[in-house]
């Protein structure tokens, strides 16, 4: 059992399971722990998505140290990881090391996670992400309160793939 949040699994979500009406609407079991961000890894908008109609957000890993995908930790009951694994299709679980950040923004306790990174790579000429996914994955960082800095890395991301964001 997870003795940080009394859950017995934490999951790292960055793309659109930000928003929490999103994750939501995939499973009731979660409880939310707070902002994170994985170092060495990027986010890429490189995985095909019918439901999205675009390409949807997957991470990269670049052993980096200074490349960081923020996201939102939550804890779930393992029926709770089973629906999302059934319900994140294309993607592989994989596990993380959050850092947490406190209310306060100050650094907290890092945590072992598990996340989803898509199986393949989008081949097709022209994918880019919808306005609608970049606007939702861009809400939820927003609600999460995520560093404006990261925002505007998203937003440039998205940008620098085709979709333009106010």
């Amino acid at each position: 059992m997870d003795t940080i949040c009394g859950w017995p699994l934490l999951y790292f979500a960055y793309g659109s399971n930000l928003l929490p009406s999103e994750i939501q609407k995939k499973t009731v079991n979660v409880h939310e722990r707070g902002n994170a961000f994985i170092s060495g890894y990027r986010l890429a908008f490189s995985k095909h998505s019918e439901k999205w109609r675009g390409d949807a957000a997957s991470i990269i890993r670049t052993y980096k140290k200074d490349d960081q995908v923020w996201g939102a930790v939550y804890g779930v009951d393992f029926e709770g990881r089973k629906t999302l694994m059934e319900s994140e299709d294309g993607y592989r679980e994989q596990m993380v090391n959050a850092l947490l950040q406190n209310t306060d923004g100050s650094p907290g306790p890092l945590v072992r996670a598990f996340t989803f990174s898509g199986k393949t790579t989008c081949h097709r000429v022209g994918c880019a992400p919808s306005l609608e996914y970049v606007d939702v994955i861009l809400r939820g960082a927003k609600q999460k309160k995520l560093p404006e800095r990261y925002v505007q890395v998203l937003r440039s991301l998205a940008e620098a793939t085709g979709v333009r964001h106010a």
